[in-house]
């Protein structure tokens, strides 16, 4: 079995997250998988594969209807067995990102 530890940022402000995940390379139908909770950065979820590479989104199952991240990532085992997402971005990073500082017109200016 292959493990890995995924970070859903919590600026996706969803009341019932899901992550969807599925195999791009084999016609299965897709999993479906509850957080495990939730640390200061978001909801946390522990998965237990066979497979080590899959992709993912998050969605939202408040109110009956899923409300579907615009994202779509993919995980393979070289990303380590705990990785990160931010919103508005499809990259899986295998370290916790930091929140951005200034901008690049203050840098500029600096410049």
């Amino acid at each position: 079995m292959h493990t890995v530890k995924i970070h859903a940022p919590a600026e996706l402000n969803f009341a019932d997250p899901i992550l969807h995940l599925w195999y791009p390379d084999l016609n299965l139908s897709p999993k479906e998988f509850e957080p495990e909770g939730t640390d200061d950065f978001g909801p946390v979820f522990n998965l237990s594969l066979k497979r080590n590479f899959f992709c993912f989104k998050f969605a939202d199952r408040a109110g009956g209807n899923r409300i579907w991240e615009k994202e779509e990532r993919c995980y393979g085992q070289h990303l380590g067995p705990e990785v990160w997402t931010v919103v508005r971005n499809n990259e899986v990073y295998p370290v916790r990102p930091e929140k951005p500082v200034g901008s690049t017109a203050e840098f500029y200016a600096e410049i």
